[in-house]
């Protein structure tokens, strides 16, 4: 029989908090009760005892304690929200959630009026508030299923209209395609350099994705069925070859200039002759093999083949220089989906500036 571990959440609840705030005007007392749940990747926890990287519920009340120090200057909803901020900046936690209720207090009547040092509990809650806070990866995924929703809603609600739904499908899937820059190691950093660093790994996504999503869109064009092929169809995948030509070039560009920022930041200059000696070098090393690989075939396919078919169809014989099409587009291919794995394969490793 196997066990399977499933989503949990803990916490600290009943965290009483107690203040009196003292002011020309009279006393005003803060009673607030607050309670605490986190949830995130604890699994080490259940499944090898290891409790390292779990908040302790001691901690969580001592935190209370200590931010309404310096936080609990007003409405309790920012209190609240400080504490979630806070919490989700923890190494394992994912989401935190912070609920707070207020305990009314109002002066004791006396024969000279209401008392300014002397209060009564009413018994009642004057103010309550919940705030979630999630991280970044959180907030990415959302964002990234509702830009997918909403591309998906236009191709099918918008199809007989394509005019109006290419534009929004393409601007919504570049936005959940740019939120994936939130789960890899650019969001590591912290301040400027996490900027910089998530502004480089959209720019590499973006770039990345218009290359191997056009080499898919090429490949259904000359690649399609020989008696689906006339010379109409020829005449429009040239000129859908020939005018990718210019946006492959700054695409191209743009990943060479945003991988090198991410290589500085990642492997920094002190660690590129060492490449070799890690796993994560060996297979960036082979990242960037492949993309040569890659780029030469752009480069072939721009400068040699495609003006060989363009000239092909003014002779009525395409047949060969289509197949050098098709071969060398397939080949390319290859190469961007060898590229994916060894991207996906290097994110589950740790850079070589991190150990430093």
């Amino acid at each position: 029989m196997t066990a399977e571990l499933g989503p949990n959440r803990y916490g600290k609840s009943a965290i009483r908090l107690v203040r009196v705030d003292r002011s020309a005007g009279g006393d005003r007392i803060r009673d607030l009760t607050v309670a605490i749940a986190l949830e995130g990747d604890f699994a080490a926890s259940y499944v090898d005892g290891d409790n390292s990287l779990v908040v302790a519920t001691d901690t969580m009340k001592n935190t209370v304690y200590a931010f309404a120090t310096e936080h609990l200057n007003g409405a309790i909803e920012p209190f609240a929200s400080r504490l979630a901020t806070h919490f989700v900046e923890q190494e394992a936690v994912e989401r935190a959630t912070v609920s707070i209720r207020e305990h009314a207090w109002e002066p004791l009547q006396a024969k000279a009026g209401p008392a300014p040092d002397a209060l009564l509990s009413t018994g009642s809650v004057s103010n309550s508030a919940t705030i979630a806070g999630a991280t970044s990866v959180g907030t990415a995924w959302f964002i990234r299923m509702a830009a997918l929703l909403i591309a998906f809603a236009a191709m099918v609600g918008l199809r007989r209209r394509p005019a109006v739904a290419l534009p929004i499908a393409a601007g919504t899937a570049a936005v959940a395609l740019a939120s994936l820059a939130w789960n890899g190691h650019g969001a590591m950093d912290e301040g400027a350099t996490g900027w910089v660093h998530v502004a480089a790994d959209i720019v590499h996504l973006l770039a990345a994705g218009i290359w191997v999503g056009a080499l898919l869109a090429l490949l259904l064009l000359v690649f399609r069925r020989s008696d689906l092929v006339d010379r109409d169809h020829l005449i429009l995948s040239h000129r859908a070859l020939d005018g990718f030509s210019l946006v492959g070039s700054v695409t191209v560009a743009a990943i060479i200039v945003s991988g090198m920022v991410n290589s500085w930041l990642l492997v920094g200059p002190a660690n590129i002759l060492k490449l070799p000696e890690s796993l994560y070098g060996q297979l960036l090393i082979a990242k960037l093999l492949l993309f040569g690989a890659m780029t030469a075939l752009a480069a072939t396919n721009r400068f040699r083949l495609v003006p060989a078919f363009e000239a092909s169809l003014a002779s009525e014989d395409h047949a060969a220089a289509l197949a050098a099409l098709r071969r060398s587009l397939a080949i390319e291919t290859g190469c961007a989906l060898a590229v994916l794995a060894l991207v996906a394969w290097l994110g589950t490793l740790e850079p070589p500036a991190s150990a430093m």
